[in-house]
């Protein structure tokens, strides 16, 4: 698992057989929603959740959804621009 860090912004992502998997919670957390559970979204398609550690990860697309969820809120728009400029690359390179 790698932990991506700036400022108070978070993001655990693991690959597993090639595929990147992003932390639901550390998403979840820069628009404020709590009880982070795959189906408050209507997640439903197993083969794109995992279930590790106690911690749901998801993969790309169903991330995707919940980072472009809303862009109201200044924090959501920083953590949007970092994700896509400096997160995305390295994670790239990790796969």
């Amino acid at each position: 698992m790698k932990t991506f860090n700036k400022n108070s912004m978070q993001l655990r992502v693991v690959v597993l057989d090639g595929k990147p998997w992003f932390c639901l919670a550390d998403v979840c957390a820069v628009h404020d929603l709590r009880h982070v559970i795959p189906d408050r979204f209507g997640m439903s398609e197993a083969d794109r959740m995992l279930l590790l550690l106690g911690i749901w990860f998801v993969d790309e697309l169903y991330f995707c959804q919940v980072l472009f969820r809303k862009r109201e809120k200044e924090e959501v728009k920083q953590y949007q621009a970092w994700v896509i400029d400096e997160v995305m690359p390295q994670v790239r390179q990790m796969v």
